[in-house]
């Protein structure tokens, strides 16, 4: 079904965005790297690159 592959890319992308916005505000509150891939879940070059 088309409208579930939408709803799940959509609900897909949100959530990416979400780790992305966390891991921007734990950077800038000055939690190490380390602890931003660990509670974020993104890599090191996706929190360098914020």
């Amino acid at each position: 079904n088309v409208s579930r592959i939408v709803e799940n890319d959509i609900r897909e992308q949100a959530v990416a965005e979400g780790r992305l916005e966390i891991a921007r505000k734990l950077k800038e509150n000055g939690f190490s790297i380390a602890d931003i891939v660990r509670i974020a879940g993104l890599s090191p070059e996706e929190i360098d690159k914020l």
